[in-house]
């Protein structure tokens, strides 16, 4: 039986939920192989390009609410969105 995740107030999943592994799985899984190919066409490249959409990173970003610990651990220089974690 899967476990549910406390929220808080507003709907954020709290930070003691959150490991950078987490994140970097689920934003594996919410990309698409069409974004990362739309990306590359205007000239977005780095080693981890995930090709999530706006939106769906937006709902995500709400899910996880505001953390910045965590922004700072996955702002790795590796990561192509490291300016948008750091907030």
């Amino acid at each position: 039986m899967p476990t549910t995740l406390r929220r808080n107030k507003g709907g954020a999943i709290p930070a003691a939920e959150w490991d950078v592994e987490r994140v970097v799985a689920e934003l594996r899984r919410l990309g698409t192989k069409h974004n990362v190919e739309g990306m590359a066409r205007y000239g977005i490249r780095a080693k981890k390009v995930f090709g999530v959409s706006k939106p769906k990173l937006d709902a995500f970003a709400k899910k996880i609410g505001k953390n910045h610990a965590l922004g700072l651990r996955c702002g790795r220089p590796e990561f192509r969105m490291r300016r948008f974690w750091q907030g």
